[in-house]
């Protein structure tokens, strides 16, 4: 089937309370309560503790951030079979308080408000629900080209992306970041304008035109005309990506 003939409609996630902008005194609560400092730069990730998430290259690319950039701070919420494991290796690396396992987290959208950089170390994604948060709330990301996040990210526009099982790249990258407060709210911006798309109430409105729109084709062609009926709606807009900085 011809690649123009196919459109993916991503899931819908409810991000109301996603977008919000939180007081400097609820952000500052939040930050002190994984031992942030006001003038740490927090670099985090809410994820599960599996295979799949990568958290591995995130604790090894943490060295290298905070022997370049020592006012760095991460922390890894949530749980998962390899904690004990990414515990042992943070211990191995001499992290100490430069990397907080925050294990699980009720109020998301609260932490990611604490946030200066959301990273996504994933090897592999289906529909990345986190990502849609994190762009909801305005994050600047660092993100792998993993299957599912390459989908949703545009390097250079409203993340930066390296590839998967690289800690060397991904430290760069975060350290290139936290080195650019510009660079941080320029992505900022653009990751909330992508995080629109992916509304719960954005996916609801496509579904109800494509139906519309069905129905009406169906009636007057006998189904024929949807296959030249504008679908352009249903994804997000065309992005030109940008090369990398």
């Amino acid at each position: 089937m011809p690649r123009e003939k196919v459109k993916v409609v991503y899931l819908g996630a409810p991000l109301d309370e996603f977008g919000g902008e939180r007081s400097p005194a609820e952000r500052r609560a939040v930050r002190r309560g994984f031992g942030a400092g006001d003038d740490d730069l927090v670099v985090g990730t809410v994820t599960r503790l599996h295979d799949s998430k990568g958290n591995e290259y995130l604790v090894e690319a943490a060295r290298n951030v905070i022997d370049r950039f020592p006012r760095a701070l991460f922390v890894l919420a949530g749980e998962g079979p390899l904690r004990p494991r990414l515990e042992e290796q943070a211990r191995a690396l001499r992290l100490r308080d430069r990397f907080v396992f925050a294990g699980f987290v009720r109020d998301v959208a609260g932490l990611l408000s604490a946030f200066d950089i959301s990273v996504f170390p994933s090897l592999w994604e289906g529909t990345p629900l986190t990502a849609f948060e994190a762009l909801a709330a305005g994050k600047a990301i660092v993100s792998t080209d993993a299957d599912g996040l390459l989908d949703v990210l545009t390097d250079g526009q409203d993340a930066l992306i390296v590839p998967k099982r690289d800690a060397s790249g991904l430290a760069d990258r975060i350290v290139w970041l936290l080195e650019r407060p510009e660079e941080r709210a320029r992505l900022s911006v653009a990751a909330r304008e992508s995080g629109r798309e992916y509304d719960i109430g954005a996916f609801v409105r496509k579904m109800e035109r494509l139906y519309t729109l069905l129905h009406e084709v169906s009636r007057k062609t006998k189904r024929k005309g949807i296959l030249a009926a504008d679908l352009s709606f249903l994804g997000p807009a065309r992005r030109e990506e940008r090369s990398r900085l």
